[in-house]
C-alpha cells in the first residue's frame, strides 16, 4: 500500500469508530475500535462513491445537504483533534495498565485512576461525536425521498450479511443451519444498534468524507472549508497533529490494547504450566505444518477448527465457561479479576447490593427502585416489550417481597441464590455464546479461534508459561483496588 493510502486508511479508521464509515463485517461492534486499520477501506471509498451516484441527488437536495454535511466535516475534524491529543496520555496509562495486568497481581492506584480517566475520554469523545452525527442524519434523511433512503437501507442490510454469505457459498453449509447463525447475528447487531446506536446508512454515505465535494458539485456550490479541510485531514492530518505522528501513536496504542485484552483472558482462565505447554504445542505444530506448506492456506477452515478442538480438550468445563463467555475490555470485570476458579466467580453481586437496599424500603421506593433499575437495563441490555418489561416489574416485586420477610441471617444465605433469579439476561452475550455453539457445531471456527488462536495472544500464553516455569508465585488480585 503506498504512503498516501495507508495514510486515509489511519483516518478512514476513527471515522469507522464513529460509524461514519461502516464496517464490512465488525465482530465486536460494540467495543470502541482502536484497531489497526484494514487496507480496505479504499474499497469504501468506492462504494460510498457508487451509492451516491445511484441516488440520482437533485440539486436543489444536494443545496439543502450541504450545510449539514459541513456540520458532519466539523465534527469530524473534531473528534481527530480529540483523539490527537489524547493518544500520548493513552500510551502512558495503557502502557503502564498492560505491565501490571501482566503480573496479575491487582493494580496500584495511580495505574487504576489514570486508566479508567483516559479510557473514560476516550469513550465519550466517540460518543457525543456519533450522539450528534446521528441528530444530523435525521435532518439528513428528511430531505431525501422515501425510495432514496430504502435504497441506502437496503445497501446496508445487503453489506452486513455479506460475511457470512461468503461462509455458505465457501462452506456448504446447510441452509436451516446457516439461517439459524444468520439469524441470531440479526438479532444481536439489532440490540447492538439499540444499545449503542451509530450513524446509519443515510449519514454513511452522505457524511462520507470522499463525498462531501463531490454534493457541493452537484449542487453547483464551492466546498466550505469545513469540507475541504477533511480532504487535507485524510492527506496529511493537522497541523498541529501531523497524521504520520497520529499513525505511528495509534499503531502503538492499538498493540497496547490487544495486549491488555489478552492478558484479561490468560488471567481470567488461569491456566497451569502444563494445560499452557499442551496449547503450544498443539498452535506450534499448526504452525510448523504452514511454513512448511502442509497446511496450504494458513486460514485453512478446517485446520484451525482441528486445532480449536485441541485446545478446548485442553481446558475444563469452567475455563470453557470463562471463554464463552469472555468480552474482549479494556479494563476487566471483576470475576476476571479475581480468578480464583475459573468460571466460579460470581456476577451478580450488585444485584445482592440491590436487594439488600431493596427489601428494607417502603412500597412507593420500591416501585421508584424498580422503575429506576429497568431504566439502566434498557440502556445498557436493550429494550423489553410490554409483556415482557410486566413480567420483569413483577418477578423484581415478589423477590423483593419475599427477601423483605427473611431474617438478617436468612437473607445472607439465600441472597446469592435470590440475585440470580432476578439478574437481568445480557440477550447480546447470550445470542453471542448461541452464534459460538452453533458454528462449533456446523464445523466453523468459534470462540477460541476468536479469542485464542492469535500470534500474539500465544506468544503472551508463553510468557506466562515461563513465568510459572521460573516459579513465579500470583496472588489473586485484590479486586478492590482494580478498576
Amino acid at each position: 500500500m503506498n504512503k498516501t493510502v495507508r495514510r486515509i486508511v489511519v483516518v478512514l479508521s476513527l471515522f469507522v469508530e464513529l460509524g461514519i464509515v461502516t464496517r464490512l463485517a465488525a465482530e465486536e461492534p460494540s467495543r470502541v475500535s482502536m484497531a489497526k486499520p484494514a487496507p480496505r477501506n479504499d474499497m469504501q471509498d468506492q462504494r460510498a462513491l457508487d451509492l451516491l451516484g445511484q441516488l440520482n441527488l437533485q440539486p436543489g437536495q444536494a443545496k439543502k445537504l450541504i450545510p449539514l454535511i459541513d456540520q458532519a466535516a466539523a465534527l469530524r475534524i473534531q473528534h481527530y483533534g480529540e483523539q490527537a491529543r489524547l493518544m500520548p496520555e493513552m500510551l502512558e496509562a495503557y502502557g503502564a495498565f498492560a505491565k501490571e495486568d501482566a503480573l496479575n497481581q491487582g493494580f496500584s492506584e495511580k495505574v487504576d485512576h489514570q486508566t479508567a480517566q483516559v479510557h473514560r475520554q476516550e469513550i465519550v469523545s466517540g460518543e457525543e461525536t456519533t450522539s450528534k452525527l446521528i441528530e444530523l442524519e435525521k435532518q439528513a434523511a428528511k430531505i431525501l425521498k422515501p425510495d432514496q433512503v430504502e435504497l441506502l437501507t437496503l445497501a446496508h442490510a445487503k453489506k452486513d450479511t455479506r460475511k457470512i454469505n461468503q461462509q455458505k457459498n465457501k462452506g456448504g453449509i446447510d441452509e436451516e443451519k446457516l439461517n439459524q447463525i444468520r439469524e441470531a447475528k440479526e438479532e444481536s447487531e439489532r440490540l447492538h444498534r439499540e444499545i449503542k446506536p451509530q450513524v446509519g446508512p443515510v449519514g454513511s454515505v452522505l457524511f462520507h468524507p470522499v463525498t462531501g465535494s463531490k454534493i457541493c458539485d452537484l449542487a453547483k456550490t464551492p466546498a466550505t472549508d469545513n469540507i475541504r479541510q477533511v480532504a487535507s485531514v485524510m492527506e496529511s492530518g493537522t497541523e498541529e497533529y501531523p497524521l504520520s505522528q497520529f499513525q505511528e501513536q495509534q499503531d502503538r496504542v492499538s498493540q497496547i490494547r490487544a495486549e491488555i485484552n489478552n492478558w484479561n483472558l490468560i488471567n481470567g482462565l488461569n491456566l497451569n504450566a502444563g494445560q499452557i505447554r499442551n496449547i503450544l504445542s498443539l498452535y506450534d505444530t499448526v504452525e510448523l505444518a504452514n511454513k512448511e506448506g502442509m497446511g496450504k492456506d494458513p486460514k485453512n477452515r478446517d485446520m484451525i477448527v482441528g486445532l480449536e478442538r485441541g485446545i478446548e480438550k485442553t481446558m475444563n468445563c469452567g475455563q470453557m465457561e470463562v471463554l464463552m463467555t469472555y468480552k474482549p475490555c479494556l479494563i476487566p470485570p471483576k470475576n476476571l479479576k479475581n480468578p480464583v476458579r475459573a468460571g466460579q466467580a460470581s456476577t451478580n453481586a450488585v444485584y445482592e447490593q440491590w436487594l439488600e437496599k431493596a427489601r428494607r424500603v417502603d412500597a412507593p421506593s420500591l416501585e421508584k427502585m424498580i422503575d429506576d433499575t429497568l431504566e439502566r437495563e434498557t440502556k445498557h441490555l436493550g429494550s423489553l416489550d410490554k409483556k415482557e418489561t410486566a413480567d420483569r416489574r413483577t418477578l423484581l416485586r415478589q423477590t423483593t417481597q419475599h427477601a423483605s420477610k427473611m431474617s438478617e441471617a436468612e437473607f445472607e444465605i439465600n441472597k446469592g441464590d435470590l440475585a440470580d433469579q432476578i439478574a437481568a439476561k445480557d440477550r447480546v452475550q447470550d445470542l453471542k455464546v448461541e452464534i459460538a455453539e452453533l458454528s462449533r457445531d456446523f464445523g466453523l471456527p468459534s470462540v477460541v479461534a476468536a479469542h485464542m488462536i492469535k500470534p500474539l495472544f500465544m506468544e503472551q500464553l508463553r510468557q506466562r508459561g515461563d513465568q510459572l516455569a521460573k516459579g513465579t508465585e500470583y496472588q489473586p488480585t485484590n479486586a478492590e483496588k482494580a478498576p
